[in-house]
C-alpha cells in the first residue's frame, strides 16, 4: 500500500512517496527524478504497437504469398528464379530485423523505432500501390524472356 505525505504547507505541497513505489535500479523518468512505479510506465503505448505489429504481419504475409505468382506471370521470371527471388526477400526481411533491434536497443529506443520503420513500410505499400501501377509491363514472348531477364533483376 502506497503512503504518502505532504511536504511544505499549503496545497501545492508536493507529495512525498514512500520508498516502497520507487524504482531501485536508478532509473529516472523524465524529468530527471527516481522512476516511481506508480505513476510511471504502463500499457498507454501498447494499443498502437500491437495494431501495428498485426497490420504489419498480415501485409508482409499477403505479399508473401501472391508474389510467386506476380513473379511469373506478370514479371515473366522462371519458376524457379521467382522461387530463388521470394526466398531472398524473405531473408532480407528477417535479416534486418537484427538492424531494427540494434537501432533499438542501442540509439533509438523501442518505440521511436516501430514509429520511424512503421513509416518506411507505410512509404513502401504507397510506392507500390500508387505509383508503380502507372508503369505499365510490356507484353514478351517466351522467346523475349531471355531478354527481359536482366530487367527483372
Amino acid at each position: 500500500m502506497e503512503v504518502e505525505k505532504k511536504a511544505g504547507r499549503g496545497a501545492d505541497a508536493l507529495p512525498v512517496r514512500s520508498s516502497a513505489t520507487l524504482v531501485g535500479d536508478g532509473a529516472v523518468d523524465f524529468h530527471g527524478r527516481i522512476a516511481d512505479k506508480a505513476t510511471t510506465g504502463g500499457w498507454r503505448a501498447a494499443p498502437f504497437i500491437i495494431v501495428n505489429e498485426v497490420a504489419e504481419r498480415m501485409a508482409f504475409y499477403a505479399i508473401l504469398f501472391n508474389m510467386v505468382i506476380f513473379l511469373v506471370a506478370e514479371m515473366h521470371q522462371d519458376l524457379p528464379d521467382a522461387t530463388t527471388n521470394v526466398t531472398n526477400w524473405i531473408g532480407t526481411a528477417f535479416v534486418l530485423t537484427l538492424l531494427g533491434a540494434f537501432l533499438a536497443d542501442a540509439y533509438l529506443g523501442r518505440f521511436l523505432t516501430i514509429v520511424i520503420f512503421s513509416c518506411f513500410y507505410v512509404a513502401g505499400f504507397y510506392k507500390f500501390n500508387f505509383i508503380l501501377p502507372s508503369i505499365d509491363m510490356l507484353p514478351c514472348s517466351a522467346l523475349s524472356r531471355q531478354n527481359r531477364r536482366g530487367r527483372c533483376y
